[in-house]
């Protein structure tokens, strides 16, 4: 009778101590599923970084650029998944980091490199991709620098040169030459003083008369003015090359 009686006092001990736990079980808060809390989304985040989970793309402004040329050419790497840290960017032997802003990051290709065929590499932990693009052998030469134009004058000197683009003679479009370089507008520009057309091999003749007739138009005084030759395979004027200055003097 004595025995029974401790085991029963044993077992509602034992049911008085488990109740708490299972209460206290019972009464937290339950996460849905697929749902995380603030602070686990940024562990998350910060491991997939971590363990090279995240996504990364790579890719260029363009197809290339022109060597020697001014204008801009980029390499933009897309981070999928992180908002904050650095890409690793590097073509051949140059390198550079770029910080991430809302999930891409941007670098400035650097404008020296030499004509051939490249790819940019971005990294991000463990994670890399490339880009293929060129650098085009791209030049305008005009053969002589300065021309005369004498309003007296019948005939003209005319200024002729070649055209080499991505790594070959020209084989259409147009040689422009605006006063002073000012090309914004392409042929809507208002300091457009002629064109040459592209011919075989390249070649190109700007009209010493188009000069005549643009110093004449807009009654400029005589003296000396500068000009810049700009050539473009098409009309988009989206891609193009130029020339060094060339004088040409306005005479009596």
């Amino acid at each position: 009778m004595h025995k029974l009686t401790r085991l029963a006092a044993t077992a509602v001990a034992a049911a008085a101590l488990v109740a708490p736990a299972m209460s206290s079980m019972a009464t937290a808060a339950p996460v849905a599923a697929g749902q995380t809390t603030a602070t686990s989304e940024r562990q998350l985040t910060t491991l997939a970084a971590r363990k090279g989970k995240s996504g990364i793309k790579v890719k260029t402004s363009k197809d290339g650029y022109h060597a020697g040329g001014t204008t801009p050419f980029t390499a933009t790497a897309t981070v999928k998944g992180v908002k904050k840290g650095k890409v690793s960017f590097s073509v051949g032997s140059v390198k550079a980091k770029a910080k991430i802003k809302k999930g891409k990051a941007t670098w400035s290709v650097p404008l020296t490199l030499a004509p051939g065929a490249y790819k940019v590499t971005a990294k991000f932990g463990k994670r890399k991709d490339n880009a293929a693009f060129s650098v085009w052998s791209s030049k305008l030469i005009i053969t002589q620098p300065s021309i005369t134009i004498s309003k007296a004058a019948w005939d003209h000197p005319d200024f002729t040169g070649t055209v080499e683009w991505k790594g070959a003679p020209a084989t259409t479009g147009y040689v422009d030459f605006y006063q002073d370089g000012n090309a914004a507008g392409g042929s809507s520009s208002p300091f457009l003083a002629g064109f040459g057309s592209i011919a075989a091999g390249g070649a190109f003749t700007m009209r010493g008369s188009s000069f005549e007739s643009y110093f004449t138009e807009k009654n400029l005084p005589f003296g000396s003015y500068t000009f810049q030759a700009y050539y473009t395979a098409d009309a988009g004027y989206d891609d193009y090359i130029y020339s060094t200055p060339v004088t040409v003097v306005w005479a009596p």
